[in-house]
């Protein structure tokens, strides 16, 4: 039965449990760097690489801390 997170198959570090706060600060990061890149979505290539890249790097520090390989 998957029909709660404590039965449900993830790839979530424990690390991601203890240190909640700081996945507060990277999600609000996250979503910061996602409104940056909505506002240059219009504003030509070279903008939105930019903005994207700051996503991408966002995704990237909660990946690399919170998330464990596959196998």
């Amino acid at each position: 039965d998957n029909s709660n997170s404590e039965n449900a198959r993830t790839r979530a570090l424990p690390a991601i449990w203890e240190t909640f706060p700081a996945i507060t600060e990277k999600s609000d990061a996250l979503k910061d760097a996602a409104a940056v890149l909505a506002e240059n979505a219009g504003n030509g290539l070279e903008a939105l690489q930019g903005a994207m890249g700051d996503v991408g790097q966002s995704c990237k520090g909660c990946h690399d801390d919170y998330r464990a390989k596959r196998r």
